[in-house]
């Protein structure tokens, strides 16, 4: 039985040659490891496979990460449960492994019928063979003369790859630890222009951010400093002119943006002249000004720089191309055919790649030098990153949720593995010159969970080198749950008197939302796109609700099995109720909703941008403004009988606790709090604050070869 022998797991037939799984009429198709996966526990179905055996048989002689093993099981078990559905398919032993439950079931009956119509009857094999002869040689004909046709009148992309797809070492690329991020390798292929930066979050008005070039031998330029930060770099086709984007959210400080507020910052685009030989600046050229939003640059050629950008806070994205021959002017570029709104463009060689946005979809499309269509692809992503593969046969695509892809011009679509870390953030990847390594930016994420108390003092909860999130008080007070990676796995825990405990090992890329819910013995939690709850009394999560990416858990009413959320589409979010069982949804609120707290079955929240304070009972068949003095944009952290709790500001720079009265409809101060830079994840009135300090996190480039 060789690796591409297909059997059934149940009556959902498996074709290895394909990494499809069919029944009926419905085809999932899944990653070739996915699928090696299941090959190898079908093949030792009557035993517990460890992780460690998978990785030594699977992926031999490659790094991979902890959670490679894992995240196969969880594609595999979707894949499947599209099929068969809510079964149990793969049991996970906590430290043993895993074992596939239904037993494979291998067949011939693909191969007998092979083997029926290649043998025709003895009395009309004559016939048969002559009849087929004839038909075959017509059929042959008219194959010759459609390949020639089809070779004379499409495009001939006959691609010749001359780059890596399968990367076996990572490195750091400047051997330091610091703030270094956004890699662009020249196409010389011995330079790479990428941005250091310098932030002290005690003095805002210091930050400042170095434009560096590194040659292969490890020499380093300073081309320039600004009291800024740089946003993107863009090496033109001439070799010498550099292009690079500042940005700072206002006019003279980089600072967050406020909580739920739509982003607003301004460019400042430049372009360099440089002699990298003597290693000198020629010229530097302010080129374009910018407010609003700025999406991808590239150089359409030596003098015209393409970008996507949106103008203002409300306005919408667009491509344009701004003239450096022509006092910098600006024109629009309409898609020749997509009216879909533009996230990201890259231009090669008079090529170009653009993403759309398309329902939580980017289609990217690929067009010629004349503007005509070669190739159209969908990924799963709300943004993208674009850049060209360096031999020209596609681009290299980062999805949102550190996916990468090649796609090429004959629409293959490729998936590029690289080792993720659950504790890192990867973004902006570009290919060497040569097409044999990748570069990328990750963020190091590590945090320590505080108690900020009422009176002042504040006491550290989490004591590891870990990254630990998500912090949520009980009802009383009295106990603790929060996410935490270790060992590359993400992990919620519990904290009672002092003492901590792992509830739940989560398999998945990130938790995104963890609720506890009134009566402290159960909590929602919501892992990649999945919502489950998990009960404390018997020990045990359960899903709730799949495709979830978009939706934010805010209240399970186990009464009528009902699901309160926020749902987020085309760019709104708003409350929803949910009845997973039967598939019913009513939308209670028409706007953009911010924060959203639920309270025996009540849920208040605030339309974003607005002031004024809302509430959605059961009894109301609309929601209804408690005070129209609340203000915009607060981050409401906890509802009792007494009031609303909330904070204003934004990320790491918030304001104190205050206090909203449902009794007066006044506004009184409630927590001071000393600390200036701390990041809050819930709120308790008799507690305090739980949160965590901010801090510049550790960025580096990452080089894959």
């Amino acid at each position: 039985m060789d690796d591409k022998t297909s059997f059934f797991i149940d009556d959902v037939h498996v074709l290895p040659s394909k990494n499809q799984f069919v029944r009926g009429d419905a085809c999932v198709t899944v990653q070739p490891k996915v699928m090696g996966v299941l090959q190898y526990l079908a093949k030792h179905q009557d035993r517990v496979v460890s992780a460690e055996e998978l990785i030594s048989e699977l992926w031999s002689g490659r790094v991979v990460s902890y959670g490679t093993v894992p995240k196969c099981i969880t594609s595999l078990r979707k894949g499947l449960g599209q099929l068969l559905g809510d079964v149990e398919i793969v049991a996970n032993y906590s430290k043993k492994g895993y074992q596939l439950l239904i037993p494979p079931k291998y067949s011939r009956d693909e191969v007998s019928l092979e083997v029926k119509l290649s043998q025709p009857s003895a009395e009309k094999s004559g016939a048969v063979v002559t009849n087929w002869t004839l038909l075959g040689a017509a059929l042959c004909l008219l194959l010759c003369v459609g390949v020639v046709v089809w070779w004379w009148t499409s495009p001939s992309y006959h691609l010749e790859k001359k780059h890596k797809t399968v990367f076996a070492e990572r490195r750091g690329y400047t051997n330091e630890t610091g703030l270094e991020r956004v890699a662009e390798p020249h196409p010389d292929n011995q330079h790479v222009a990428y941005i250091r930066d310098n932030v002290d979050l005690t003095n805002l008005e210091q930050i400042s951010s170095r434009l560096v070039v590194r040659n292969k031998e490890g020499r380093e330029w300073d081309v320039d400093e600004i009291p800024g930060m740089w946003f993107l770099l863009e090496w033109a086709p001439d070799q010498s002119q550099l292009l690079a984007a500042e940005v700072r959210r206002s006019r003279n400080k980089l600072l967050t943006k406020n909580f739920y507020e739509a982003a607003d910052y301004y460019y400042a685009i430049y372009v360099y002249d440089l002699d990298l030989a003597k290693g000198s600046m020629r010229n530097k050229k302010l080129v374009s000004r910018w407010q609003g939003r700025l999406f991808s640059a590239s150089w359409w050629n030596d003098s015209v720089i393409e970008v996507v950008a949106r103008q203002g806070v409300n306005g919408t994205n667009k491509r344009y191309r701004i003239d450096l021959a022509n006092n910098n002017a600006a024109v629009e570029i309409r898609s020749p055919s997509s009216t879909l709104t533009p996230l990201a463009s890259a231009v090669n060689n008079g090529m170009t790649a653009v993403a759309y946005d398309n329902e939580h979809k980017a289609l990217i499309e690929i067009y010629d030098s004349d503007a005509k269509l070669v190739t159209r692809s969908k990924v799963e992503a709300d943004q993208v990153n674009l850049s060209w593969i360096p031999d020209g046969t596609g681009v290299l695509v980062f999805a949102d949720y550190e996916a990468l892809f090649a796609i090429y011009l004959d629409g293959e679509i490729q998936k590029i593995d690289f080792l993720k870390y659950k504790d890192h953030v990867a973004y902006r990847p570009r290919f060497s010159p040569d097409g044999q390594s990748i570069y990328m930016t990750e963020k190091k994420l590590k945090s320590n969970i505080w108690n900020y108390g009422l009176e002042g003092e504040n006491k550290q909860i989490t004591e590891n080198d870990t990254y630990n999130f998500k912090p949520q008080y009980s009802a009383n007070g009295e106990k603790i749950l929060y996410a935490s990676v270790r060992n590359n796995q993400i992990q919620i825990w519990l904290i009672v008197d002092g003492k901590e405990k792992q509830i739940v090992e989560v398999e998945a890329e990130k938790i995104r939302d963890i609720v506890w819910l009134e009566g402290d013995e159960q909590f929602l939690y919501r892992a990649d796109d999945e919502i489950f709850i998990y009960d404390f009394v018997k020990n045990i999560s359960r899903k709730l609700l799949g495709g979830a990416k978009y939706i934010q858990p805010v209240d399970w009413r186990d009464t009528d099995k009902q699901l309160v959320v926020i749902k987020r589409s085309d760019n709104q979010a708003n409350i929803w109720h949910l009845w997973p069982e039967s598939k019913k949804e009513i939308q209670i609120t028409f706007g953009s909703v911010g924060a959203a707290i639920a309270l025996d079955d009540s849920v208040y929240f605030q339309y974003e941008n607005k002031p004024g304070l809302w509430v959605s009972r059961p009894d109301q068949e609309e929601p209804v403004m408690l005070s129209d003095s609340f203000p915009k944009n607060a981050k409401i952290l906890q509802v009792t009988a007494e009031g609303v709790f909330y904070i204003v500001g934004g990320g790491c720079r918030e304001s104190d606790v205050f206090l909203f009265e449902f009794a007066t409809k006044t506004i009184t101060p409630y927590q001071e709090r000393n600390i200036p830079f701390i990041a809050t994840g819930d709120f308790h009135n008799l507690k305090g604050s739980l949160g965590r300090q901010c801090y510049v996190a550790e960025t580096n480039i990452i080089e894959y070869k």
